[in-house]
């Protein structure tokens, strides 16, 4: 069985988005994942299964939207990808620590994304790269306040969504601790 990632953006954010992690299992489980295991209410699930990554994507976003009314984007990804992420991630910590560092995981790599868009809205004290499918940031002065991060997937042209640091150090520590 294949162990798998499934990333869902923009749940339990706002009054019209909630998705308890009992019914997303529910959901998961009715699709044929098993051994499904969620960090935080944020829709971050590690998880087993013979599926197909595309079609389970969508067909849990219509689970959801058919019980919940709402389809949140879903992104699943082979669990190796979190580790490569947390590997690749270029900025050296900071008294911070993982508090400003983010990364975005792409549904494929941007073919041209125009960065420059990205330079003109940056702070000075961000720091941001883009590699294959992940695009890195350092924002110091909080995720919420950078113009950047707001702009990320617009400027990348391709479906996104992004996770800080501490979170993925966690799926990946759960990803490890099914050996």
């Amino acid at each position: 069985m294949t162990l798998w990632v499934c990333l869902l953006r923009g749940i339990n954010v706002g009054a019209d988005r909630k998705l308890p992690m009992k019914d997303l299992k529910a959901h998961m489980a009715a699709l044929g994942a098993e051994a499904i295991e969620t960090y935080i209410q944020s829709g971050n699930v590690v998880f087993e299964g013979d599926i197909d990554a595309a079609r389970f994507s969508k067909a849990l976003a219509a689970a959801v939207e058919g019980t919940h009314g709402f389809a949140p984007e879903v992104m699943v990804l082979p669990a190796d990808v979190i580790a490569t992420a947390k590997a690749a991630y270029p900025f050296a910590p900071d008294a911070e620590g993982d508090k400003p560092a983010h990364i975005w995981f792409c549904s494929r790599e941007p073919v041209s994304p125009h960065l420059p868009k990205l330079d003109a809205v940056a702070l000075t004290s961000e720091e941001y790269a883009l590699e294959g499918r992940f695009f890195f940031l350092r924002a110091p002065e909080g995720i919420g306040r950078s113009k950047l991060a707001a702009k990320v997937e617009r400027v990348l042209g391709v479906p996104a969504t992004a996770r800080n640091l501490k979170t993925v150090a966690k799926l990946d520590e759960m990803i490890r601790a099914r050996g």
